[in-house]
């Protein structure tokens, strides 16, 4: 997404119209709606102090509203090539699926532990139900500037135990009903072998 996608995405995911999105980021009332216009059609790329109040205004971290457009596979490998020279990022194949890792993370590595933690967890509640898709994404764009880097556990954990549950009672309805074809099908038979 360039910064203009980003800047709509995040002002409609909050409810805001451009005007009152640029009187937020300190705009006039007669510029604000076109500021934001031009911004969000990408005629003008906001520098970096008004980016900030418009990161402000939307409630984002200023992160969030980079410039980082992936727009093809080879683009996306190249991110990967990035992160792999400066981060060391490794390459693997475990079970036939793909996967990628850091290694030596250095002194970073235990405040990244904790954000791939808390994304996970949230990511966690989304397809729990506990949360809904909006509410991720105004979470994705606040983080890592987000309060409750950690969920609470026991609640996620207990949400993930009553969908275990309802999976189970689904399973044994559907074994009941496989059995009971079965005994149907063995009569049938045996009700034609007989004849």
């Amino acid at each position: 997404m360039t910064v203009g996608e980003k800047i709509r995405y995040y002002r409609e995911l909050n409810g805001f119209s451009k005007r009152e999105l640029g009187l937020r980021a300190g705009f006039s009332f007669s510029t604000a709606s076109v500021r934001i216009s031009q911004y969000e059609s990408g005629l003008m790329i906001p520098r970096e102090d008004i980016m900030s109040k418009i990161a402000d205004a939307l409630n984002v971290d200023l992160s969030a509203l980079a410039n980082i457009n992936i727009s093809n596979e080879a683009e996306l490998l190249h991110v990967f090539f990035e992160l792999e020279n400066k981060y060391n990022l490794k390459i693997d194949k475990v079970d036939k699926e793909y996967t990628l890792r850091f290694e030596d993370l250095k002194e970073w590595h235990l405040r990244l532990q904790m954000y791939f933690e808390a994304w996970l967890n949230k990511q966690k509640q989304l397809d729990c139900g506990m949360c809904s898709k909006k509410e991720y994404d105004l979470w994705r764009g606040k983080f890592p500037n987000v309060e409750e880097v950690s969920i609470n556990e026991e609640e996620l954990k207990a949400k993930l135990t009553e969908k275990e549950k309802e999976l189970e009672i689904q399973i044994e309805k559907i074994q009941e009903e496989l059995e009971r074809q079965t005994a149907l099908l063995k009569a049938v038979k045996n009700k034609y072998s007989e004849v």
